[in-house]
């Protein structure tokens, strides 16, 4: 039977129309299988492309939100975790325990991510980690790094200080050249100083000559002095100094 051209060009509709609905209803669950790909990245530049296409989404993004909430993948609840306490926090306050489990650890963008949800809907964590030092210190590098106020910023510093915590130094010293605040930045060399880690020294010289404030050039002088006059293999924490 031979097909007329009409009859021909219609068929082309309707498979054309067929290959547009199977596009748009597979193009989300792949879209979003690649964003996955992403959030998996080790490369902080590839994760933060990936939370801001599921950001521009809006709700439509909810479902599979909670779909990672429950993965057992950890960095797939975290990237959930620090989506949804900017639009959906509630949501996340059945999943306190795994929260408190994932902020352990050295200091990551994977523990600022569960710190993040913390700070936001757990008031008593200070009293809950009060004999926890690994995790008040995961706590107070997020602060440093994220939060919104000076203030808050510059407690998290002088806390990180009085810890003494050498898997704090990394964020410290982060903090000495891309902190804009004097004030936060005077208690980040304070710091620099009580927890005295070598690594310090080049970053203090650094802000003793070319500080902007006064003071923080003041206090960058002393912490390096402090660090200086430690004896090599002294096992005992010299008198901590007074905070700025």
């Amino acid at each position: 039977m031979k097909i007329g051209l009409p009859l021909k060009l219609g068929l082309g509709v309707i498979l054309l129309f067929a290959v547009m609905l199977a596009f748009v209803f597979s193009y989300k669950p792949l879209h979003y299988r690649w964003l996955e790909s992403m959030l998996m990245s080790s490369e902080a530049s590839e994760r933060e492309k990936a939370f801001a296409s599921i950001r521009s989404d809006g709700p439509t993004a909810t479902p599979y939100l909670e779909r990672w909430l429950e993965s057992e993948n950890d960095k797939l609840f975290l990237a959930a975790c620090r989506i949804l306490v900017k639009v959906n926090p509630d949501i996340l306050d059945k999943y306190h325990a795994r929260l408190h489990r994932l902020v352990n650890g050295k200091p990551s963008p994977f523990t600022d991510d569960a710190a993040a949800a913390i700070d936001h809907r757990v008031s008593d964590w200070m009293d809950r980690y009060d004999d926890d030092p690994a995790r008040q210190r995961n706590m107070y590098c997020y602060r440093l790094k994220y939060h919104e106020s000076w203030k808050v910023r510059k407690n998290a510093a002088q806390a990180l200080g009085h810890l003494r915590d050498p898997d704090g130094i990394a964020r410290l010293i982060n903090a000495s050249t891309k902190e804009k605040n004097p004030n936060v930045r005077q208690s980040v060399v304070w710091a620099l100083g009580e927890i005295g880690d070598e690594r310090s020294v080049e970053p203090l010289q650094e802000a003793t000559a070319n500080d902007k404030d006064e003071d923080v050039r003041r206090l960058s002088s002393d912490a390096l002095q402090k660090i200086k006059s430690r004896k090599p293999g002294n096992a005992q924490k010299p008198a901590s100094s007074r905070n700025p």
